[in-house]
């Protein structure tokens, strides 16, 4: 079956050579999730959009085919200026597009997903501080493709997290409040303190140690998630 699709906002997450001169575009698109685009004839020297198709580039696409791995570029506007992000934030933004192509199924659409990128772009353009909305879409990234952490309550007793309390992280369950008898027994690797779990939560990581805790935990989660390899774009700027 054919697929005609007209002006679908999107942006490039990677860019394979295809071909002699082809370009295979990994692209999220607001209605139809991760969709691959081949872009025939995109290093051809008259190619009149080349500039277009490049990652951060806030984009619409129209393409056809058939309704299978891949579909055909027809044309290609822009809608914005593009964002020009160097060294750390380009480091940081590449991370994000990493996390898409690796997490996300191909054709699943998540709307959501589409709004939480646009909207960590448009952060890291304007931010002080790149590592709480890396954070926040980590957290909201998860939740949208099913895999969301309960930052709200106890999984043993049901109580709501405290925020002077310690909790321990269960993968695929959740968190339990650490006793005094048993904070001698868990490492600090899988201590969390509830107030880093309710800053997170709120998306109001402005404490230190909060960060530091989002960032500890998000990694175990999705390196669980991530079949237990690292994310390549993080190690391009060490100090991510």
């Amino acid at each position: 079956m054919r697929e005609q699709v007209l002006l679908q906002p999107t942006y490039i997450l990677h860019r394979i050579p295809y071909r002699n001169t082809s370009v295979l575009l990994e692209c999220l698109t607001r209605d139809y999730g991760r969709v691959m685009v081949v872009a025939r004839g995109a290093r051809a020297p008259r190619f009149r959009s080349k500039g277009l198709l490049q990652p951060f580039y806030p984009l619409t696409l129209s393409w056809g085919g058939r309704h299978s791995e891949w579909v055909y570029l027809n044309k290609v506007e822009g809608t914005q200026a593009p964002f020009l992000f160097t060294g750390l934030v380009l480091s940081s933004a590449l991370y994000l597009n990493e996390l898409l192509v690796r997490l996300l199924k191909h054709r699943d659409p998540h709307p959501d997903v589409f709004s939480y990128y646009q909207d960590t772009l448009n952060a890291l353009s304007e931010a002080p501080k790149i590592e709480p909305p890396l954070r926040i879409f980590e957290k909201n990234l998860l939740k949208a493709i099913g895999y969301g952490l309960n930052l709200s309550t106890d999984h043993v007793s049901g109580e709501a997290l405290r925020a002077n309390s310690l909790y321990r992280f269960f993968p695929e369950r959740g968190f339990c409040e650490i006793s005094d008898f048993h904070k001698v027994q868990v490492s600090e690797w899988e201590c969390f303190k509830g107030a880093s779990l309710l800053a997170l939560a709120s998306e109001r990581l402005e404490e230190p140690i909060a960060l530091s805790d989002a960032k500890r935990l998000m990694r175990r989660v999705l390196r669980n998630y991530l079949g237990g390899r690292d994310v390549q774009s993080r190690f391009l700027v060490q100090k991510k």
